[in-house]
């Protein structure tokens, strides 16, 4: 295997272990030491490819990232026929969240080190909300464009409203799963934004 695809796989190695790790224990909780018996390779190795913890953080939040954007762009931009409807939107969300529980774990652990142990991290994620709320803003457009919702709203503003509401909801469920019916509360979602974005049978 050439050095450059080595290097690449070990990176590989030690970004899933961290990912592991900091799902669970948090940035304090993952140290050199347990990043390298996890991976089952030598700590010498992450300081090698990432110089420091906060350098593999960082590796590990723009995968995190990279993935969430992904989906969440894919199922806004919608296909040939335009962009996806609103019950589509939030279709898309909620299944991304219930097939990547870790991911979501991970993104709340590290936002809120990111308010206070870790505050490299917060221009990451400052960069990320406006990201998405850039992507959010164009399918609320073009949205408009074709007749799914009503033209005249604020999109910005509409755009910061939908993704506090989706972070709220979902950090609810990582925290109470027993008792947050993600079925019925997006349920219950879809019918307040279909009242107040949508078109009558446009949905």
């Amino acid at each position: 295997m050439p050095r450059q695809a080595r290097s690449e796989q070990t990176r590989d190695r030690l970004i899933e272990a961290a990912y592991d790790l900091l799902s669970t224990k948090g940035t304090a909780g993952t140290t050199f030491d347990a990043i390298a018996e996890r991976s089952g390779l030598s700590r010498g190795c992450v300081r090698f490819h990432f110089g420091s913890k906060q350098g593999l953080l960082l590796a590990v939040v723009e995968r995190m990232f990279a993935e969430y954007e992904e989906h969440i762009a894919t199922q806004l931009i919608g296909g040939p026929e335009g962009p996806s409807s609103i019950a589509e939107v939030l279709e898309s969300h909620r299944d991304f969240i219930q097939r990547n529980q870790p991911i979501g774990r991970l993104f709340f652990i590290l936002i809120f080190e990111a308010l206070g142990p870790s505050p490299e991290l917060l221009p990451h994620f400052v960069e990320l909300f406006g990201r998405l709320r850039r992507t959010s803003v164009s399918w609320i457009r073009a949205a408009e464009d074709v007749g799914t919702i009503r033209p005249g709203f604020d999109a910005e503003a509409v755009a910061s409203i939908m993704l506090g509401i989706f972070g709220g909801m979902h950090y609810q469920w990582q925290v109470d799963r027993e008792h947050m019916d993600l079925a019925r509360v997006y349920t219950a979602l879809g019918d307040i934004l279909n009242h107040g974005l949508a078109h009558e049978g446009t949905a």
